[in-house]
């Protein structure tokens, strides 16, 4: 069995600067509960890595690692976009 080279996917700069807002969000939030990202990728069960790619939108993240972040933050899905 060979491995398939993965397709790279295409983010219009639209849906990159989302993700940043979303992240950067996310990040402050995270900050003022004073949490450091390992603490907080820890506690919220989600490996370190991939908190730190989501915070710093080096990698397109999954609606379950977004979901956990936000309940992670304390708030619920409309409270967390409510401006965004």
């Amino acid at each position: 069995m060979t491995n398939k080279p993965r397709k790279e996917r295409i983010i219009s700069p639209e849906d990159k600067q989302t993700i940043k807002t979303i992240a950067e969000k996310a990040k402050r939030i995270r900050i003022e509960q004073g949490y450091s990202y390992e603490g907080f990728a820890i506690k919220n069960d989600i490996h370190r890595i991939t908190y730190y790619k989501f915070e710093t939108g080096e990698q397109n993240f999954t609606a379950s690692v977004l979901i956990k972040v936000i309940r992670g933050l304390g708030m619920s899905l409309s409270q967390f976009f409510k401006d965004l």
